[in-house]
């Protein structure tokens, strides 16, 4: 090694137990995060969100996870979606809901931890414009992966890249641990591991979820939100529009989607707006009946 090499692997050194490497780290190598935040206030999904890195200087990336892959929150890609419906062996609609939860659980999970990010800066692509690094994240204090918590709440596809972790851990030893994790998830019932599975075709499936839910609302209609409700536009059933407050009364017109009724309410005593909400959320979120 030359004296200008080992000056070189000697400053990067440096920079790695400060908490942060540049671009310039050499091809292959890990970058180690150590000092880093969620950032809340960013679009986040189950395996993708953002992180401000504080030192050397504050900066923010957006991280991709390696080696899994939740389900979609929205219907912007059917044919994603299709393919994720098909892993859990549930419907399409179930899969969009479940991305919601991934959603939810990988946020809850980022606020929550002593996070670290291990990255090489490889380029993840995908939607936005801006640009996303494959990287692992990792709780420090109880040395467990995001990746792993996903799968084994049953909450993402194992569905990676064939990369050696910084700990020398190969691709094969790792996905055999996410598959370990997943096994127990399925014996458990957790996550889209529980959910009821589509019978025959769409159309019968709809069918079938249409009658559960008419079946599932009791008269009389009226009812009062007694836990923040999302709602969902009529037009696009993917698409929330807002969430109702405590207290406002809500109209149940009937089923309306798979999986979901159709509502009624009244943002203010001039306006009228019909929607349509998850029929599980109706019958956690709108438990006051009220009398005609």
């Amino acid at each position: 090694m030359t004296t200008a090499d080992a000056l070189a692997k000697k400053i990067w050194l440096s920079l790695l137990l400060l908490g942060s490497v540049a671009f310039t780290t050499p091809a292959g190598e890990w970058t180690i995060y150590d000092d880093c935040d969620f950032n809340k206030n960013s679009y986040a999904d189950g395996d993708s969100f953002s992180i401000e890195v504080k030192r050397p200087s504050k900066q923010e990336y957006i991280f991709r996870l390696y080696f899994v892959d939740t389900p979609e929150s929205d219907s912007r890609i059917p044919e994603r979606i299709a393919d994720q419906a098909a892993y859990w062996d549930i419907s399409e609609y179930q899969t969009v809901y479940l991305g919601e939860d991934a959603a939810t659980f990988a946020k809850r999970w980022l606020k929550q931890s002593d996070l670290r990010v291990y990255t090489q800066h490889k380029d993840a692509m995908g939607a936005s414009t801006k640009k996303r690094y494959y990287a692992m994240v990792q709780d420090k204090n109880t040395e467990e992966f995001l990746s792993m918590a996903l799968v084994r709440h049953g909450l993402a596809r194992i569905y990676g890249m064939d990369v050696k972790l910084e700990d020398g851990t190969s691709a094969k030893s790792y996905n055999r641990k996410l598959a370990e994790a997943e096994k127990l998830a399925k014996a458990e019932k957790v996550g889209g591991w529980m959910l009821d599975k589509p019978i025959g075709s769409a159309v019968e499936l709809a069918e079938i979820q249409m009658e559960k839910a008419k079946n599932s609302i009791e008269h009389p209609h009226r009812r009062r939100v007694t836990t923040p409700l999302r709602v969902y536009s009529l037009k696009a059933p993917y698409k929330a529009v807002g969430v109702l407050k405590i207290q406002m009364e809500i109209q149940l017109l009937g089923p309306a989607q798979p999986g979901m009724i159709r509502v009624r309410f009244r943002p203010n005593p001039e306006r009228i707006i019909e929607a349509q909400c998850k029929t599980v959320d109706i019958k956690t979120r709108a438990l006051v009946v009220l009398k005609d």
